[in-house]
């Protein structure tokens, strides 16, 4: 079963690592569910290759560990939205799957804006002078 566990994880990691190039396909989401695979798997190194890669570890060890975006990814994931959604609306050239494209583009940039903004070292380091 570990070899099942290890085989998806590197799908979802290629795929992860083609959204990066590949406008509208979801980078971080596959990211996410490849870690989950090598955590099932037990295949620590490839897991600690993702929590410490130079590009995005940052960002999958805060989503693990916190639950929390900071406000540049933020900005980056709904500009990222914004951008392809618009593009393939206007691409798609059928005014429903327009609409359709907009309605996903739009409940996903509401789900990244709504999840917990991690707090900047500057307003760390002034909450614990305060105290």
């Amino acid at each position: 079963m570990r070899w099942l566990w290890t085989l998806g994880g590197f799908g979802a990691l290629g795929t992860g690592i083609a959204g990066i190039y590949v406008p509208g396909l979801p980078t971080t989401v596959f990211l996410l569910i490849a870690l989950y695979m090598f955590t099932r798997a037990g295949n620590d190194k490839q897991r600690e290759w993702i929590l410490n890669h130079p590009v995005f570890g940052s960002v999958i060890s805060d989503w693990e560990e916190n639950k929390w975006l900071s406000l540049k990814v933020k900005w980056i994931a709904c500009v990222s939205i914004v951008v392809s959604c618009s593009l393939s609306a206007v691409l798609v050239g059928n005014i429903w799957v327009s609409a359709l494209i907009v309605l996903v583009g739009a409940f996903g940039a509401t789900y990244v804006v709504s999840r917990k903004t991690k707090p900047s070292p500057s307003s760390h380091k002034s909450l614990t002078r305060s105290a």
